[in-house]
């Protein structure tokens, strides 16, 4: 197969064609090759897709590579060990890192950050039982309230019950 072709069809045309998209389809054309290339082990793939949808949304890319980072935290048992905690703390490190507006007024972003900064702070999963751990430091406590009140701020009217509770609860603990 010739270098410039892929597929019987050549490749500069479906470069052209991606050029053509708009930043929403291009991004979620970008998101479903991420998927793509996890499924199938493919790390080149997957990381080619995040390079291009950094340039197109890189909120979304934000959001993909912080929840790779904590993806181990799905399958284990709770309590978290010190190991599974330290995944945690690096993920929202990550996403708290990045210095785009979109990246902090992003929902996606701004709930998994709240998920992993729960996670470090309680070794358990945000509100995934009825009588769970709370943080106890203090200024873990300000952080989450921090986070969950920029959620419910940018929701607006479209604010989640569970988000409303949970900073209810916060500013009664701070």
């Amino acid at each position: 197969m010739a270098p410039q072709e892929h597929g019987g069809r050549p490749f500069n045309d479906r470069l052209r064609i991606l050029e053509t998209l708009g930043a929403d389809q291009r991004a979620r054309y970008f998101e479903r090759k991420t998927k793509a290339g996890n499924l199938v082990g493919n790390a080149q793939l997957s990381s080619e897709a995040i390079a291009g949808l950094e340039g197109v949304a890189p909120a979304a890319a934000s959001f993909l590579i912080a929840r790779s980072i904590a993806e181990p935290l799905e399958r284990a048992v709770e309590p978290y060990t010190a190991a599974e905690r330290a995944l945690a703390r690096q993920a929202a490190a990550y996403i708290s890192s990045r210095r785009d507006q979109e990246t902090a007024d992003d929902p996606r972003c701004a709930r998994l950050l709240l998920r992993l900064r729960w996670a470090e702070a309680t070794g358990q999963r945000l509100l995934s039982r009825q009588r769970g751990l709370t943080p106890g430091e203090p200024e873990q406590v300000a952080n989450l309230l921090t986070i969950v009140t920029g959620i419910n701020e940018r929701a607006g009217l479209d604010q989640r019950n569970s988000e409303r509770y949970l900073e209810a609860v916060l500013a009664w603990m701070s």
